[in-house]
């Protein structure tokens, strides 16, 4: 009975670190939790914590991620949530902007053909990145008919947002509805989450988000999705160079 309370006891010390942390433990970081969440019988706790809280656990060399399912609002994000991590006024329709061109981004980085590694890019400008949605949302909004084929069969609203977007000024002094405000809120919600690094003016994902995509998301059939949406609306395979 008591090596059953221990195990739990670590089980719940395991959960509780990757809540404080970002849904992150690392071996160089935290190597007692690390070891600890390695071991069979509280690795078989953790897995009923998994389908108990519908969330998964990613291992990927000495790093252990806690992903939440898509539609855990409790571990995850609602959309009301994901509007005030912006901004306490940040409107439905900039939150959904954000989250395309967050979305676009990680297109950017990772639309490459190699199933190993779909590495295409390693860092990105801010200026490269609006002139690149720009583009992607003008070629949303051209295609009419196609693009209302798009949503309805994704559950997208590229149609509405792409609409929106050519109505927004390029700039505007301390605006987040612009197009580069828009572009910065995006960039630097993914910097607070532990995803983006930014050195000078220059974006590189952090071992976080390649992590995720590589190990996780791309096997999703929506991420799966989402790429062949934009490898489309972006005329195949990128020439953007670092």
């Amino acid at each position: 009975m008591t090596d059953d309370r221990n195990e739990l006891h670590s089980a719940l010390r395991i959960f509780r670190t990757l809540l404080d942390h970002k849904g992150m433990i690392s071996r160089a970081d935290q190597p007692e939790l690390f070891d600890l969440s390695q071991q069979k019988d509280i690795h078989d706790l953790l897995e009923v914590f998994e389908q108990e809280l519908s969330f998964r656990l990613l291992k990927v060399q000495d790093r252990l991620y806690l992903i939440p399912s898509m539609e855990n609002t409790t571990l995850g994000f609602s959309m009301h949530e994901y509007r005030e991590d912006l901004s306490p006024s940040a409107r439905a329709i900039d939150a959904l902007t954000v989250s395309y061109v967050q979305m676009y981004l990680c297109w950017e980085f990772y639309h490459g053909k190699n199933a190993a590694d779909p590495t295409v890019r390693t860092f990105i400008r801010m200026e490269e990145l609006l002139k690149d949605v720009d583009a992607l949302f003008e070629r949303l909004r051209k295609t009419g008919a196609a693009v209302s084929e798009i949503d309805a069969s994704s559950e997208m609203n590229f149609e509405l947002v792409a609409e929106t977007w050519q109505n927004r000024m390029a700039e505007e002094e301390n605006s987040r509805s612009s197009k580069a405000g828009i572009i910065r809120s995006a960039l630097n919600q993914m910097i607070s989450h532990g995803l983006l690094m930014k050195a000078e003016d220059e974006y590189r994902p952090t071992r976080t988000l390649h992590d995720k995509f590589i190990y996780d998301y791309l096997d999703s059939d929506r991420v799966q999705e989402i790429h062949q949406i934009f490898d489309e609306m972006s005329g195949g395979e990128s020439d953007a160079e670092n």
